[in-house]
């Protein structure tokens, strides 16, 4: 190997840095492109840097918050469910007139408890916490990358949230069944 004098060194440093540099910033701008798609900017973008902090920050928390007030909604649609049926066996062995605990539609009248109305109770609490999860199912696939979901992910996800929403439309549509006998049965003056 031939020594070239000190003096063209330098340039010769200098020839190459570019080259170098120029096929640093070809592999930075593919490794960019390369990963643009899969919803991150390895450039450090500040759109991207705001995406990620607002799915961080604001929406995992929104589904994870989603999710318990659908849980405790329909904890509590049990809960009063539980007491309201309580009360009704309560009228009936020992005819007592208790009228329903936390009833959602107040009437003119106090009435006893009806089966009818814990029915119509706990349908509408069912409804609107399967309405819930359906909406954190979505705020889900929302907040995650598209690339972190497999075929087999994104068909269950689908199927759940199509089961939860039927299961809510029909539940509702009974629930508005059982509101229409109620309202008969409160214009015959009849305790079901």
């Amino acid at each position: 190997m031939r020594l070239l004098p000190i003096s063209t060194r330098p340039l010769l440093h200098m020839q190459v840095a570019p080259l170098n540099r120029h096929r640093q910033l070809t592999l930075q701008s593919s490794a960019f492109l390369i990963n643009a798609g899969k919803g991150y900017a390895e450039r450090g973008g500040k759109s991207d840097q705001i995406l990620e902090f607002l799915a961080h920050h604001l929406f995992e928390p929104a589904v994870r918050m989603t999710l318990c007030i659908s849980g405790l909604l329909l904890c509590a649609g049990v809960i009063l469910t539980a007491t309201n049926c309580f009360l009704f066996a309560l009228n009936k062995a020992f005819g007592t007139r208790y009228s329903t605990f936390l009833d959602f539609w107040p009437r003119k009248r106090r009435q006893p408890v009806q089966l009818t109305r814990i029915k119509v109770q706990l349908g509408y609490t069912a409804s609107i916490a399967l309405q819930l999860l359906v909406v954190a199912d979505v705020l889900d696939t929302l907040v995650k990358p598209f690339h972190d979901f497999s075929l087999q992910e994104l068909t269950k996800l689908a199927i759940i949230a199509g089961i939860r929403a039927v299961l809510a439309y029909f539940l509702l549509k009974e629930v508005k069944e059982a509101e229409e006998e109620l309202e008969n049965k409160e214009e015959e003056n009849v305790t079901i």
